[in-house]
């Protein structure tokens, strides 16, 4: 593959989606390749063996150059490979074990490194912003059919899926959406019922076909198991994605915008929301997973009070937020966090501090009294963040209300 052709056969213009989700990843480090898993990717931009964030970033940069521009393959290469060379990623590379004194030999950049990096974040991306299109489209177009590139380099797994069809909201497209393995250049393509008709094409359904088995990734003492997904094809064949490749990257990281839903709509929202893997994994990670989600609907009620220019009533997370708040509160658990939207919504008490009019202290007792901190921005379209979320105690509340103004109080 030397060029984004195959990427763009389905691509009659400039991606936005694409490019908008990559814009929205983070940034993650991770020596071995399996350090950020499965569906992570899809919050957090990371390339194995880069520790210093300035060769991250350079990285990141160009694969975002070629995403929006669509550059080739050697384009990539050409512009990105002088600035590694000079920060010293490139070539073969020596690592003492600090525990056993072990050296082992590693690569860091080279033209075969820069071939991989720049084809599975392209294809990802692109897929990403595919499947955003085809959730869109999914009224009109409720069917998708799986599309493989069919030559001498195409997988047996991929060609038994090829051609393929299942409806749009099949759980098949959670787990086995493309790209499924290092290289897969498979698509997915939207179908109507009268494209089905004149194709003669029957849709298929992965109830009670879906299985799992245990891979190990990694070696020596770094060897862990893992589960992969796979799909019983029939006939003694199994589909199975590889190791770290069974999610949707487009389903994990697109969300509705919730600031044109009803503030009653956003915040249950929010709360089925809570029940799902995407919020656990985010909140597990304490900010390794980069991005943000909406965290809570703040009653409208006080937004005046938050900043007039304030709008949207939506509370962001960030992962940098989150990563602080974790440090300096280690003692909540993802539970605790998603706990926040009845803090916020069902607040018993709420204070605002007069030295600084943009934050909002939202205090909830339920066995044990939670204060969220919401803080708007001062930007030109401000937003409002969850700064500070932590369990505070009777005396800490009376000096609270002694010192700030009460909002409300019941």
């Amino acid at each position: 593959m030397s060029g984004p052709s195959i990427l763009l056969d389905a691509f009659q213009q400039k991606p936005a989606a694409a490019i908008e989700y990559f814009k929205r990843k983070g940034y993650t480090f991770g020596w071995n390749w399996f350090d950020t898993w499965k569906d992570a990717h899809a919050r957090a931009f990371t390339v194995a063996k880069v520790a210093k964030v300035e060769v991250l970033r350079d990285i990141r940069n160009a694969v975002q150059s070629a995403i929006s521009e669509g550059k080739t393959l050697q384009q990539f290469k050409k512009e990105l490979t002088p600035k590694l060379r000079k920060a010293g990623w490139w070539g073969k590379k020596e690592r003492v074990d600090e525990e056993t004194g072990e050296v082992t030999e590693y690569m860091e950049g080279s033209p075969r490194r820069l071939k991989t990096i720049y084809e599975t974040n392209l294809q990802t991306a692109y897929m990403a912003g595919r499947y955003k299109g085809q959730m869109d489209a999914a009224a009109d177009l409720p069917y998708l059919q799986y599309i493989a590139v069919m030559d001498g380099r195409t997988t047996d797994t991929c060609r038994d899926m090829h051609g393929r069809v299942f409806r749009a909201d099949d759980p098949i497209w959670e787990s086995m959406y493309p790209p499924n393995h290092w290289g897969c250049r498979a698509r997915v393509r939207s179908l109507s019922d009268r494209q089905l008709e004149r194709k003669g094409l029957t849709p298929e359904s992965s109830e009670g076909r879906l299985v799992e088995k245990e891979v190990t990734v990694g070696k020596g003492d770094k060897a862990r198991k893992e589960t992969v997904t796979g799909l019983n094809l029939g006939h003694g064949k199994t589909f199975w994605t590889g190791a770290g490749w069974d999610y949707n990257p487009g389903k994990e990281a697109w969300m509705p915008d919730l600031s044109v839903y009803h503030e009653n709509d956003a915040s249950a929202f929010i709360k089925d929301g809570f029940g799902g893997p995407l919020y656990r994994r985010f909140l597990d990670a304490r900010g390794a997973v980069g991005g943000e989600i909406p965290i809570a609907a703040m009653p409208k009620d006080y937004l005046k009070h938050v900043g007039g220019n304030v709008k949207n009533n939506t509370v962001w997370l960030s992962a940098d937020s989150l990563f602080k708040n974790a440090d300096h509160h280690d003692k909540l658990g993802t539970d605790d966090y998603l706990h926040i939207q009845k803090v916020v919504e069902d607040a018993s008490l709420v204070l605002q501090d007069p030295d600084e009019p943009q934050k909002a202290h939202f205090l909830e007792t339920d066995g044990k009294t939670y204060m969220a901190v919401v803080k708007a921005t001062m930007d030109t379209q401000p937003k409002l963040y969850l700064v500070s979320y932590h369990i505070v105690d009777r005396r800490r509340v009376n000096k609270f209300k002694k010192e700030w103004s009460i909002l409300h109080e019941k």
